[in-house]
């Protein structure tokens, strides 16, 4: 049956059946060996990056930033809350200003 079976398979695929799939199977194994490699070899790179970041991130939090106090004033200056106040702040300075000019100088 098995004969039958192998000169069927040849006369309608032109491959025997039986010898065909064990040539399959040994490239299927390798690939699948050199993925299961690649795959330890990427895990591996992976936790060593991750020791390396964190070594990196311990000595970044250790050191102290230092900005000069101009940029800070800068940044301070540029920030849209702090210019929302200082609108705010002008716009009472001047109603202040015309209130005091319509009652006149205050008694102290």
């Amino acid at each position: 049956m098995r004969e039958n079976v192998r000169e069927l398979a040849k006369q309608v695929t032109g491959k025997d059946p039986f010898t065909d799939r064990q040539e399959v199977a040994a490239p299927q194994a390798r690939s699948l060996a050199d993925l299961s490699s690649r795959l330890v070899a990427a895990e591996v790179d992976e936790e060593i990056l991750a020791a390396k970041l964190k070594v990196l991130e311990g000595m970044y939090a250790k050191q102290a930033v230092v900005l000069p106090e101009a940029v800070v004033e800068k940044a301070i200056a540029d920030s849209p809350q702090v210019q929302k106040v200082w609108e705010s702040l002008t716009e009472k300075k001047t109603r202040l200003a015309d209130l005091e000019s319509r009652l006149g100088p205050r008694k102290e």
